[in-house]
């Protein structure tokens, strides 16, 4: 019995040094002879822990998942508490997609190593690709308990407050990662991210800046450099920015969307276009990523803005399918435009306040139809929409469902009334203010006899489009200091400040302490002669109600406008002004101002003799 002891520990010297020199090969690189050398240590020691999880490394280095599992596995049933292995196979499981499992195995790791640092980064990285940014924070500020300078941490607690939304403690947390690794480029980049959505356009600028001298040819970095140019309509260069990056991956996804998003900002459409359906071509069906299903979405988009709404739609429907976008599950099945038999059909709202009144005119069809439009709308809509055409009712949104047939998401009515620009289905006006509504309104807009002209200069500043569209009041100025003219200001929420801060009191009237939900603006548009105002919802307001507008158009309008023309089929009575170069205000006012002097100054303003509200009979 006493000669099997030399025996063993043999076999387990022999084990160690060939264990120790597959370490040494795998350093240099020289996988297969590292991986042969870890199964000859396990010949000779079955228990022997450590090989098997090496062996496991060097087969995930090679691409084999799987196997690497495997070897991961058994080093973790010789050795339950053996931490690295769990943190290991937890890096497996994790570039398999598995999170599940690999969340499990980071939590088992810190389990038996309570310090374990990379665990509890990965574990936070792992919680913030899945959107649980909560948790994620949680547990990268566990690791920093015990690892207060460790910058990955740091990076991944940034990464965690920025999906909450909270942009300047994230900008905070990247700027201690990069005080402690200075050459870290995706701290840089993360905090150019965050400087950009906190609205701190020129430092964000400046950190992705940093972030391409420390990883020039990183493809995500130039990616988030060139949304940052892009952000702040920097477009040549944040165009140049995405060639470049392309150049070095000419097939990523990422990076041709954003170039193709870049060209629509340019109105460089058919390019655009190109540029979309070439991603679109890469792709098999069904191994569709969301930087794919943009490139669809954008598609739609381009194609909608060329005046191809039917196709363009169907390309837009994929919207669903990206990260902008959360679908509703709707108890109800989806109308698709079939003929009805009294059906209700529950229309659910997306996006924008004008849209909802855009799109009250289709939703007003569904009755020739033979349905019964049940139409969703923000709250401050619904007073307005409950008067339009065709609708039956009208919901607020938040508020509990009605009980519906049949439902469609707003933007596909397009599809469902195979909708053109050249026959448009539905009339104008198709929304009617409240007459006594109008009747109070005339005191306050009096008829002087004068020209009575309604002002917006500004949307809301979250539109995603919002420093395109905007322009500073100041613009107006020539406009403003016309003799004989009543202008009154419709603008609502904290630009309205813009008057007292351009010392304009005495030359426009504010009428915004009044203007509580748009029935009240339906009932003031009623009582002027014309609406000047960038894209905005009321200028579909006024559309809706078929009074004139003249609308200013940035140089890569939005899809309902065109690309070229001075009208729309959408609202006959309106005028469009379109900038001739990107941020060209200037010229747009100052063509505008030498058509209101011949269409309006010369002309007396027309005034539409109002129906006064009926008496109610007790």
């Amino acid at each position: 019995m006493n000669n099997t002891f030399p025996d063993i520990a043999t076999r387990q010297a022999a084990a160690k040094e060939a264990n120790e020199r597959g370490a040494a090969l795998a350093q240099q690189e020289r996988y297969l002879e590292a991986a042969a050398a870890f199964e000859e240590a396990f010949a000779h020691d079955p228990e022997m822990a450590d090989a098997f999880s090496n062996l496991g490394a060097i087969l995930r280095r090679i691409g084999d998942i799987e196997g690497a599992i495997a070897q991961y596995s058994e080093a973790i049933r010789i050795r339950p508490a053996f931490a690295a292995a769990h943190y290991n196979i937890g890096n497996a499981y994790a570039l398999k997609g598995d999170r599940t499992s690999a969340a499990e195995s980071y939590r088992n790791a810190i389990e038996y190593k309570p310090d374990y640092a990379e665990a509890w980064n990965n574990l936070g990285r792992l919680l913030n690709e899945g959107g649980r940014h909560r948790e994620a924070l949680e547990a990268c500020f566990e690791g920093l308990r015990s690892s207060p300078d460790n910058p990955h941490l740091r990076n991944n607690a940034g990464n965690a407050l920025q999906g909450l939304g909270r942009y300047e403690e994230a900008a905070r947390e990247y700027g201690r990662a990069i005080e402690l690794a200075p050459n870290m480029s995706e701290a840089y980049s993360n905090l150019g991210i965050a400087l950009k959505e906190a609205g701190d356009i020129a430092p964000a600028i400046e950190a992705h800046r940093k972030a391409v001298r420390r990883a020039p040819n990183d493809i995500g970095t130039l990616n988030n450099y060139g949304t940052a140019l892009q952000a702040a309509g920097d477009l040549a260069n944040a165009t140049a920015v995405f060639e470049r990056a392309l150049s070095l991956d000419p097939k990523s996804a990422m990076t041709n969307v954003n170039l193709g998003t870049a060209l629509m900002e340019r109105n460089e459409v058919d390019r655009a276009i190109t540029v979309f359906e070439n991603v679109i071509d890469t792709v098999v069906l069904g191994d569709e990523t969301n930087e794919h299903a943009l490139a669809y979405k954008n598609l739609g988009l381009a194609l909608m803005l060329r005046g191809d709404l039917v196709k363009g739609a169907e390309q837009y429907a994929w919207r669903w399918h990206t990260r902008e976008f959360v679908s509703r599950d709707l108890p109800s099945p989806q109308w698709t435009g079939e003929a009805l038999s009294g059906e209700r059909v529950f229309v659910a709202w997306e996006q924008g306040f004008g849209d909802a009144i855009q799109f009250a005119r289709l939703a007003g069809c569904i009755e020739a139809r033979g349905g019964q439009a049940v139409f969703e709308a923000p709250s401050p809509l619904v007073a307005m929409l409950a008067n339009a055409t065709g609708l039956s009712e009208v919901v607020p949104h938040g508020d509990p469902l009605p009980e519906t047939d049949l439902h469609i998401p707003m933007f596909d009515l397009l599809s469902a009334f195979s909708a053109n620009p050249a026959d448009l289905p539905g009339e104008i006006p198709y929304i009617h203010a409240d007459p006594e509504h109008i009747e109070r309104w005339s005191d306050r807009i009096p008829n002087t006899g004068r020209p009575r002209i309604g002002l917006v200069w500004a949307g809301r500043p979250t539109h995603r489009n919002d420093r395109n569209r905007s322009i500073s009041l100041e613009i107006f100025l020539p406009l403003l200091k016309l003799p004989d003219v009543d202008f009154y200001a419709l603008q609502v929420g904290e630009r309205t400040a813009d008057i007292a801060a351009a010392n304009l009191q005495n030359d426009l009237i504010d009428l915004s302490p009044r203007l509580t939900d748009f029935s009240e603006t339906a009932a003031a548009l009623e009582n002027l002669d014309l609406l000047i105002s960038v894209d905005t919802a009321i200028v579909h307001a006024a559309g809706a109600l078929g009074r004139p507008a003249w609308v200013l158009l940035p140089f890569a309008p939005d899809w309902r406008w065109g690309l070229t023309g001075e009208t729309t089929p959408w609202y006959p009575q309106h005028r469009l002004w379109r900038q001739t170069a990107t941020g060209d205000w200037n010229g747009v006012i100052e063509r505008l101002e030498q058509a209101f002097r011949v269409d309006i100054l010369k002309q007396k303003p027309k005034r539409r003799k109002r129906k006064r509200p009926k008496r109610r009979r007790d």
